[in-house]
C-alpha cells in the first residue's frame, strides 16, 4: 500500500520537501489543509490522513521516517466537521 503525505506549502521547509520526494508515498502539496491552528504553531503532516506534529522540522522528519519504517499510522483517518482545527 502506498503512503499519502499531505502538507501546507507554508508550513514545511525546504529540506523537509526535498526529503519527501525520497520516500516511498505519494506526496501531495496544498495551499492549506484547513488546520490553521495547528499549521501556525508547528510543523505537521496529514500521514494517510492522520495529524502527524512535531516541534522542529528536524523532529517532524524523523517521526515521517520512524512511521513509514514502522509502517504505523494507516488507516486511521479521523473525519473531522468542516472548518475543525484538529
Amino acid at each position: 500500500m502506498t503512503r499519502c503525505i499531505e502538507y501546507c506549502r507554508t508550513n514545511v521547509d525546504a529540506a523537509t520537501r526535498e526529503l519527501f520526494v525520497t520516500l516511498d508515498a505519494t506526496v501531495v502539496e496544498k495551499p492549506c489543509l484547513r488546520r490553521c491552528g495547528t499549521c501556525y504553531s508547528k510543523p505537521f503532516v496529514l500521514l494517510d490522513g492522520e495529524s502527524l506534529c512535531a516541534e522542529s522540522h528536524a523532529d517532524l522528519e524523523a517521526k515521517v521516517q520512524m512511521r513509514m519504517r514502522t509502517g504505523t499510522g494507516t488507516g486511521t483517518k479521523r473525519e473531522r466537521p468542516e472548518g475543525s482545527d484538529g
